[in-house]
């Protein structure tokens, strides 16, 4: 091999040991967050849940406007970014927010949300008139 080629391969041995062939797609992934959520139904209520791993209840905002949820939130960086030299960043640092377009039938004054361990659980009841009644048929 020539002394360019030995060059090109040559690195920085930290560079080499933090990286891998998807630290870049990893990086770009961080940059673009959405928590993944999971939404399903039961006879009473919508439940949502959403997946905020390292984030504080504080850090997380949960906001209805209409039919619209929005759930958003910021994590700042741990440490100064010109004092440290990050070899991969796959953790999300940053502001997010995602939002969710509801039913006609939910009771938006009824909405609770609890979160632990890095999971946001929102209940969102059903209206009283969006609940089957049962009619009874006359003679």
């Amino acid at each position: 091999m020539n002394e360019r080629t030995m060059k090109l391969l040559s690195t920085d041995p930290m560079e080499l040991f933090f990286n891998d062939f998807s630290s870049r797609t990893g990086e770009q992934a961080a940059k673009n967050w959405q928590p993944a959520t999971d939404i399903w139904e039961t006879p009473e209520n919508f439940m949502l849940r959403a997946e905020l791993p390292g984030f504080k209840r504080e850090e997380i905002s949960l906001e209805v406007k209409e039919n619209l949820l929005t759930i958003g939130g910021e994590r700042k960086e741990e440490f100064d970014q010109e004092q440290v030299h990050c070899f991969r960043r796959e953790s999300f640092r940053g502001s997010f927010q995602r939002a969710y377009l509801l039913p006609n039938n939910i009771d938006t004054s009824r909405i609770k949300a609890t979160m632990e361990k890095g999971v946001l659980e929102i209940t969102l009841p059903k209206s009283e008139r969006a609940k089957a009644k049962r009619i009874e048929i006359g003679d």
